[in-house]
């Protein structure tokens, strides 16, 4: 019995040893973790990134920056007891604005805005309504750059898909003709219409 017992626990012993043991040329056959991974960056390639940003990207750090404030503003708010609204501008009685409303700049900046945007887009019913007021916002800061103290600044952009259909688009304002200006451009390819309108009211 007991030499049963020894006998089997050398067969065992052997067994663990033959288990334990490779040849060469197995190692050979058994991939890395290091080879897979360099087989994996060789197919793939380098990553390649591309210059300036998309107007994807634009909307997306839109969003994310409108997210941020969102909460700073309900941060201040639930941390103040009572909440008054501040003036936006102390009154300074001025009748009439420092730089006036300039058609021309206002012109240029829309069509350099729908122009760069749009050139080769191709109409998206999911994306095209984003794009529409990413566009507004983006016309808007770039017109608050020229420091039209003191104006209102409103942007109108109508923007759809081009199907052989006619369109106008008319507005009516009640303003001081002296200060107060819009200037409207508009853009076109053969899938996309846009067009853009800019106010500008002056506040005193």
């Amino acid at each position: 019995m007991l030499k049963r017992l020894q006998a089997a626990a050398a067969a065992t012993q052997e067994a663990e040893l033959e288990r334990k043991a490779v040849t060469p040329n197995e190692k050979a056959r058994s991939p890395s973790i290091a080879d897979s991974a360099e087989r994996k960056k060789s197919i793939m390639g380098p990553r390649q990134s591309t210059a300036g940003p998309s107007l994807i990207g634009l909307m997306a750090s839109r969003r994310f920056a409108k997210k941020l404030s969102m909460k700073a503003l309900g941060n201040r708010k639930a941390s103040s007891i009572a909440t008054v609204p501040l003036p936006e501008m102390e009154p300074t009685y001025r009748m009439e604005p420092k730089v006036k409303f300039n058609i021309q700049d206002v012109k240029d900046i829309i069509e350099n805005v729908l122009h760069s945007r749009l050139n080769g887009m191709k109409y998206s019913a999911r994306l095209t309504p984003k794009i529409g007021k990413s566009l507004s916002d983006e016309i808007k800061d770039r017109v608050k750059g020229l420091n039209l103290d003191r104006y209102k600044i409103i942007c109108v952009l109508t923007i759809g898909q081009m199907g052989n259909q006619g369109m106008m688009l008319s507005s009516r304002c009640t303003w001081d003709d002296r200060f107060d200006c819009y200037a409207t451009s508009s853009f076109q390819n053969q899938d996309i219409f846009c067009s853009a309108t800019v106010y500008g009211i002056f506040r005193e």
